[in-house]
């Protein structure tokens, strides 16, 4: 599954999820510094990525 509008995809979920103004944020932040996510939001956020897209992060690079 093809995803051209990846960035604003993914804007649009942080702003969503996390209720947030996002569109600051830059594409490579941190994001446990610039929203204040810690280890179980990230998990949450990673699990809400790969449903939405379709997609699957292998488990040994998430570490």
């Amino acid at each position: 599954m093809k995803h051209p509008n990846l960035e604003s995809e993914l804007r649009g979920l942080l702003a969503e999820r996390f209720r947030r103004d996002v569109t600051r944020v830059e594409l490579d932040a941190d994001l446990e510094r610039e929203l204040g996510l810690d280890s179980l939001a990230k998990l949450q956020l990673l699990a809400v990525l790969e449903t939405r897209l379709g997609i699957c992060f292998q488990d040994e690079r998430l570490a």
